[in-house]
């Protein structure tokens, strides 16, 4: 803080609060007093917090720096570890129904997923099988000839 008419700073003894996003550098005898952004991963509410909250798995600190709180991942979407900076779409072959996954399943035999985010997986149709959890063929049989195509 400016102090008029000296040529010097003064350090307050106390912070004035932090915004959302940010938190209070280190108390004692170090400390700079300053507000820090939040690490990507973490949130913060605010003062008088003096480190951010890491996202638990399922929940990730969507704006990076500065975010003010962890956001749950929505359904077809996962994040497998804290502190993370983003939701990631379940690949096509798996799914997420729930809210605030930790990861995607895979699409039951007989079921499939040919996109990603999927929040469940679709019955095969008749005639047609999936060939293995992965796949993105099917089974088609045509006047007795067996092919595997594309879905």
């Amino acid at each position: 803080y400016w102090t008029s008419g000296h040529s010097s700073w003064t350090i307050p003894d106390t912070l004035a609060d932090c915004a959302p996003g940010y938190r209070k550098d280190a108390d004692g005898p170090n400390a700079t007093r300053l507000c820090v952004a939040c690490e990507p991963g973490t949130s913060s509410p605010g003062c008088p917090q003096t480190s951010c909250d890491p996202c638990p798995a399922g929940w990730a600190a969507n704006s990076g720096k500065q975010a003010t709180a962890c956001v749950q991942c929505e359904p077809g979407y996962f994040a497998s570890e804290s502190k993370s900076t983003k939701c990631t779409a379940c690949p096509a072959g798996q799914f997420q129904s729930s809210s605030g996954g930790t990861a995607c399943a895979d699409c039951d035999v007989g079921t499939y997923s040919d996109v990603g985010a999927a929040v469940g997986c679709r019955s095969c149709s008749v005639g047609k099988v999936r060939r293995d959890l992965y796949s993105t063929l099917q089974y088609v049989n045509m006047e007795g000839r067996t092919e595997w195509v594309p879905f």
